[in-house]
């Protein structure tokens, strides 16, 4: 494990900057989050991102506009809601991402799960939940997608709320790509999630990858195969809920899919 100090980071984007002021504004009257750390899977190679060989980086370090790279976004969803611990799931070119954010350091206490090589997600999730050890709630995101609009802190009064293991954060937005699709009942379980399904369903959400667990979920990890079995198996068990939301969602696997975030950033601005 490589611990790295808090420091200060700087902020340019207009939207992650009114989302950080309006998180700021209603602070007090929300939970903190300071207590709670993240996990972030950014082991990925980036291999459908074009970039030649002799060139290539890791997923999370490559740039979305000049001086910033893919993992700054997602790290600043974090730092607007209060965030100030995260562990990062490093694999490929593990050190120049460690040595990336010793260089540009983020506005977070940085962490490191480190592995010889990618694996999947669900072998990189028990990996990181053994070396963190969770003793409070957390959160789990993918180094690969970028979420606007959403308050974290009124997800985790929600999750607070409930007796499940975990919450999902979903969106109702047009925008959000259905990479995956739940089911959003009243008693607000998740249901029947699909991944990439051919047919509509007008009334499900999409499944925006991001997640609050309890620390029960250690229990839990070891009879799950893949990460897909561990959530249609915690829907199917009534121990998954879901956080309704208007959130935009951006999954960066292409440069196509960078040139659409650019595009929603120069329209909204």
């Amino acid at each position: 494990m490589v611990k790295q100090p808090l420091l200060t980071y700087s902020f340019c984007s207009d939207i992650i900057a009114y989302q950080m002021t309006k998180e700021t504004f209603s602070a007090e009257r929300q939970p903190d989050l300071s207590t709670v750390p993240a996990i972030i899977l950014c082991a990925g190679k980036g291999s459908r991102m074009g970039l030649p060989i002799e060139n290539r980086v890791p997923k999370s370090l490559v740039e979305i506009e000049p001086n910033r790279v893919l993992l700054q976004y997602v790290m600043e969803l974090l730092v607007a809601s209060g965030v100030t611990d995260a562990t990062l799931c490093v694999a490929y070119q593990a050190e120049n991402i460690i040595g990336y954010f010793r260089s540009n350091p983020a506005q977070l206490n940085l962490d490191y799960s480190k592995e010889s090589f990618p694996r999947s997600v669900m072998e990189t999730f028990r990996s990181a939940l053994r070396n963190l050890d969770p003793k409070t709630d957390f959160l789990l995101l993918h180094g690969d997608e970028i979420i606007l609009n959403v308050s974290l802190r009124d997800m985790f009064s929600l999750h607070k709320s409930h007796h499940g293991v975990a919450t999902a954060l979903l969106s109702n937005n047009a925008q959000a790509e259905k990479t995956v699709i739940m089911k959003l009942e009243n008693s607000g379980l998740v249901s029947n999630p699909i991944r990439n399904s051919p047919d509509h369903f007008p009334t499900y959400s999409a499944s925006l990858g991001l997640f609050l667990f309890r620390p029960d979920i250690k229990q839990e990890v070891g009879r799950f195969v893949s990460w897909e079995e561990m959530i249609r198996t915690l829907a199917y068990e009534g121990k998954l809920y879901g956080f309704p939301s208007d959130a935009y969602f951006f999954n960066i696997n292409s440069p196509p899919d960078i040139q659409r975030f650019l595009d929603f950033c120069s329209q909204t601005r």
